[in-house]
């Protein structure tokens, strides 16, 4: 019998944490999702710099490194991720939002995150206007 309270008393603390923790990410989720709307809006407005980390190489190469990474785990192909960082345009303005995250207290990893997924996001949008165009051009 007391083995019996001993697991329903643990079992309840593990329902109570494990909902506490999903409480905690969704909220840091959403928290994240709404700075990174406030740093595309700043760009926007034309306030852009570069993040603080720019002038560390093995820094700058280790972001660059796990951008890549993380973009390539969303199924965009290599190339298409060379394309967006070597075209100069956007390699500035990836890094422009990068610094307006950083100016929101997004952490180095956020900072990547965002950037893989602004990347995954313009390759999307291309792939779509793509089968567009070909539609279009059919008929």
């Amino acid at each position: 019998m007391a083995t019996m309270s001993v697991v329903a008393l643990f079992l309840a603390v593990a329902i109570v944490a494990y909902w506490r923790a999903r409480i905690h990410l969704q909220a840091k989720a959403q928290r994240f999702e709404e700075s990174k709307k406030a740093a595309w809006i700043s760009l926007q407005t034309g306030s852009g710099g570069l993040p603080s980390w720019t002038g560390n190489d093995e820094k700058h190469s280790n972001f660059l490194f796990a951008v890549q990474k993380l973009a390539l785990r969303k199924r965009v192909p290599h190339r298409s991720i060379l394309e967006s960082l070597a075209t100069e345009h956007v390699f500035i303005q990836l890094m422009s939002f990068a610094a307006a995250l950083e100016l929101r207290n997004a952490n180095f990893a956020e900072q990547q995150s965002a950037v893989a997924d602004t990347i995954v996001q313009r390759f999307d949008y291309d792939e779509r206007m793509r089968a567009e165009a070909e539609i279009f051009f059919l008929n």
